[in-house]
């Protein structure tokens, strides 16, 4: 009687178990590396959104009327006043008398902060609330009015961190930090 071969030998077992070992290992070590990547942009990807959200920071301290830190000059949210340049009052045609840029009419007061880890922007009128809009993740904002009118602005999110020193061109800002 003639026995069949169709299976392996012991020698070829144990080789195609290695090599499938060795796959599942490469195969495990690069969704790793993967991870790692994946991580390292979302930082990177933080910090250039939290850098463009710095910025329009920036625009609105130097059109600031008025600036707002927090009690010591210190806090978790900065407002600012400003002028609301697309409103048809700034700019009246004609002109009537009695008429400044310091009408109440359009003035809007932004005010930045952190809500349920995401950075807020809420613009309002002295009646109303125009818009909230959220701008990026962030778990925390700090603001620090230093003397001469400077603003320090750090946000965070998890171990990243980005501060900026930014100068403010209102003349309430230039007083002394509470």
């Amino acid at each position: 009687m003639k026995r069949s071969s169709g299976g392996l030998s012991l020698a070829e077992t144990i080789l195609t178990v290695a090599l499938i070992a060795l796959v599942l290992t490469l195969t495990a070590n690069l969704i790793l590396q993967l991870g790692k990547v994946n991580r390292k942009a979302n930082d990177l990807s933080w910090k250039v959104t939290a850098g463009e959200l710095l910025n329009q920071m920036e625009l609105d301290l130097h059109g600031a009327i008025d600036c707002v830190p927090g009690p010591g000059g210190r806090g978790s949210d900065l407002s600012v006043t400003v002028r609301d340049v697309s409103d048809p009052l700034f700019t009246p045609q004609p002109v009537p008398s009695g008429w400044s840029f310091d009408q109440p009419e359009i003035r809007r007061t932004v005010r930045y902060s952190v809500v349920d880890r995401k950075l807020e922007k809420r613009v309002s009128t002295a009646t109303s609330v125009q818009s909230t809009i959220f701008l990026g993740p962030a778990d925390e904002m700090e603001v620090v009015h230093r003397a001469g009118g400077n603003f320090v602005l750090k946000l965070r999110k998890g171990r990243e961190s980005l501060e900026r020193e930014l100068r403010s061109l209102s003349l309430q800002s230039l007083a002394a930090p509470l």
